[in-house]
């Protein structure tokens, strides 16, 4: 392959400017065969009776015959290889002369994208580009280690934050998906709370000795064992459906704080004594819980009590707080209703 440092080639008209390098050849001047060329097609074929006016054929290799077109000035035959592919007659003529020289190789370059369009020369069409072609006189390298490493390091840099977005993401995802469950559990919690405490009915506890107790509402923490404070009473409500079980609608119900659990604490029946117990975990981490109560406000203004030691009477209102490890202080209000429905039915019992 011929390598003319691939400058533009428009040596036609007696111009040099531009034109293509000529090899260097060093020969012996006793055999006049070459030492040593830069031409890869003089290294393979060439002598340099073929490059030089030498004057002198002493051991020279026979000059190859050229047959040249007068009119088109092509090769129409050769013996030589190198002008088979694409030597000009510069490589095969006398120095000087033109007579039958091949016409040197076009090359159009496109002045967007600096690479060739159109060339008649078969060598540049395999490897040549206008930035080794043109006026730089070089040929066009690879990129730089340099060049590599600062590439190298600019994807590091966004695949790096990247890679944060995307963590971010997710944390904030299962943080939010952890608030959400603990809100649900809350939720839950202060559900069940709700449909105990407005079911309150006034409905004594009987003892072991069968007497009443004579008390709808209880806070007695030694009662109940409980950490913080509690709450006991009787609702109604609880669903029996077609009287399946031997049990009546009301259910004793405890609210308490064990080990840092809100339990209820409810009983199959009202009076018996010495049943066992169903403790439900209503909720974790609440390490402590207070309960207040206010009274008839018909003619006075509404007075919070810490207890409720009224015999025979339920309060108006009962506020519940507890301290919460996720939430912090949960306060909530709930307001009593249906109360004095057992009290007509034992009424209506006794009459009877």
């Amino acid at each position: 392959m011929l390598n003319y440092n691939e400058r533009r080639v428009d040596v036609a008209c007696g111009s040099t400017a531009g034109a293509i390098p000529q090899p260097t050849i060093s020969r012996v001047a006793t055999t006049n065969p070459v030492v040593s060329t830069t031409s890869p097609d003089v290294k393979r074929q060439a002598t340099c009776a073929n490059v030089v006016a030498c004057g002198s054929t002493a051991g020279a290799i026979p000059q190859p015959t050229i047959s040249c077109d007068a009119t088109t000035n092509l090769v129409v035959s050769t013996t030589s290889p190198d002008v088979k592919r694409q030597a000009t007659c510069a490589n095969v003529v006398a120095c000087g002369s033109t007579a039958g020289a091949i016409p040197q190789p076009t090359i159009s370059c496109d002045a967007t994208t600096n690479s060739v369009g159109s060339t008649t020369s078969p060598d540049v069409k395999r490897q040549a580009t206008c930035a080794t072609a043109a006026h730089s006189g070089r040929g066009q390298s690879g990129f730089t280690l340099v060049e590599v490493l600062v590439v190298m390091m600019i994807f590091a840099v966004i695949g790096m934050a990247s890679y944060q977005v995307v963590d971010g993401m997710i944390n904030t995802e299962q943080q939010s998906s952890a608030r959400q469950s603990e809100l649900e559990k809350l939720q839950y919690a202060m559900l069940i709370m709700e449909r105990d405490i407005r079911q309150i009915v006034a409905r004594p506890v009987r003892g072991a000795q069968g007497d009443d107790a004579n008390m709808y509402l209880t806070t007695d923490r030694d009662l109940t064992n409980s950490d913080s404070g509690t709450l006991g009473f009787v609702r109604t409500g609880w669903q029996n459906p077609g009287d399946m079980f031997p049990r009546s609608a009301l259910q004793p119900v405890v609210y308490r704080i064990y080990d840092d659990q809100l339990q209820r604490i409810s009983y199959p029946y009202v009076d018996q004594v010495g049943a066992d117990p169903n403790i439900q975990v209503v909720m974790q981490g609440v390490p402590e819980l207070r309960f207040r109560f206010i009274a008839d406000t018909t003619n006075t203004a509404p007075n919070w009590q810490d207890e409720w030691n009224r015999s025979g009477w339920l309060p108006l209102a009962i506020e519940m707080t507890m301290q919460t490890e996720d939430f912090g202080e949960i306060r909530r209000v709930f307001e009593l209703n249906g109360g004095q429905f057992i009290e007509q039915d034992q009424q209506a019992e006794q009459e009877q």
